[in-house]
């Protein structure tokens, strides 16, 4: 398969491919500020639940 794709398509390739890996790598950062959030926000809940 490799051997019938001309460097112009290998190059594209390695584009989206590299551009897929950094669109999931900014979304896993994302996730990761969304969970601390979620955490802030269940500790206050649970803070104000004590008064």
């Amino acid at each position: 398969m490799a051997n019938n794709l001309s460097k112009k398509d290998l190059i594209n390739d390695y584009k989206v491919n590299l551009k897929s890996e950094l669109i999931i790598e900014d979304l896993h950062k994302k996730i990761d500020e969304l969970q601390k959030l979620h955490q802030e926000i269940l500790n206050k809940i649970d803070t104000l639940n004590k008064m």
